[in-house]
């Protein structure tokens, strides 16, 4: 589990039964995520900011 100093999310990384248990708690506010998943600015579609 980590969250970067500059980021407003906490990124954590299990097995695929624990990562979809975090996915399915209706408490949490959760994404899927990969190695290939930016969290940059230039990496949001929706940036109008680029």
């Amino acid at each position: 589990m980590t969250t970067d100093i500059d980021s407003d999310s906490t990124y954590s990384g299990g097995t695929d039964e624990c990562v979809q248990t975090l996915l399915d708690n209706p408490d949490l506010e959760a994404l899927p995520a990969d190695i290939e998943t930016r969290i940059d600015p230039a990496g949001d579609p929706g940036d109008l900011f680029k």
